[in-house]
């Protein structure tokens, strides 16, 4: 798993382990198809850090934030749960909660406390592209509604 996701993965772990949470939900498809998808890989993780498999979700046909959430919200009303955690990179946070109130799915955010993102560089590197995407995803949401 990338650092990032790794940072993610820890996170949601960590929740697990302090009981703020009862299950995990990870989510990613498949980028090359000599791999394991994302949230294959992630399960594999938790799984050798000692999250019991029964306690772990996985969608694996996303491939983008929006879809991410879209699947796992599927996921969770299958298996009954009402209200989940977001977990994420705090520079990516605000475009996951916007997405997941689009789709009526009730969030809450739970963003890592620490980023591979630590240099100013890469800091607004990643804002830039959180930015852009953020915007671009309002404006996509708006033009839908007004067509």
């Amino acid at each position: 798993v990338s650092p990032v996701f790794k940072e993610r993965i820890n996170h949601a772990l960590e929740l697990r382990r302090s009981g703020k949470v009862r299950k995990i939900v990870f989510t990613g498809g498949q980028g090359n198809r000599n791999e394991l998808t994302e949230s294959s890989a992630a399960r594999r993780y938790a799984i050798q850090q000692g999250v019991s498999p029964g306690d772990i979700l996985v969608e694996e046909n996303s491939h983008t934030t929006y879809e991410n959430l879209l699947f796992a919200r599927e996921v969770a009303v299958a298996r009954g749960l009402k209200r989940v955690l977001i977990v994420s990179d705090p520079l990516h946070m605000k475009r996951a909660i916007t997405m997941a109130n689009e789709l009526q799915f009730r969030a809450i955010s739970a963003a890592t406390p620490t980023s591979r993102y630590v240099s100013w560089r890469s800091k607004a590197k990643s804002l830039l592209y959180e930015s852009f995407f953020y915007v671009n995803h309002r404006t996509l949401r708006v033009e839908d509604h007004v067509c």
